[in-house]
């Protein structure tokens, strides 16, 4: 993987992996704490180790997406609350391949989605 494809200029600011990475682990570790639980608490909630939760929450790893969406779900928040507090995303300078990719990846993700609403019900 190139440089430029782990990292993008918005605005004179570098957006890295890792930076989104602790963004959300800051964020998940907000929300918990709001609600008092613990890492155990929450990793029962969501099914996962509390290892492994404890690493999203320093930004060592990143969760997956269906974990994003079960956080999201367990912490009643939306994505954009997860990953951005609510704020406004900073604009991502994409090429229309990249574009393209991420447009593919959530039309993905909404079948995922309907198909597990569907199986739930």
């Amino acid at each position: 993987m190139t440089e430029t494809s782990k990292s993008t200029q918005s605005h004179g600011t570098r957006l890295t992996e890792e930076t989104v990475r602790r963004r959300i682990g800051a964020r998940i570790v907000e929300l918990r704490e709001q609600r008092e639980w613990s890492q155990g608490e929450l990793a029962r909630r969501l099914g996962v180790g509390r290892a492994r939760l404890g690493k999203w929450e320093t930004g060592e790893h990143a969760p997956r997406i269906v974990h994003l969406l079960a956080l999201q779900t367990a912490l009643g928040v939306s994505l954009d609350e997860l990953v951005n507090g609510g704020a406004e995303p900073p604009a991502l300078a994409l090429n229309a391949e990249e574009r393209n990719g991420v447009e593919k990846a959530i039309g993905l993700l909404e079948q995922w989605r309907r198909r597990s609403d569907v199986k739930a019900e």
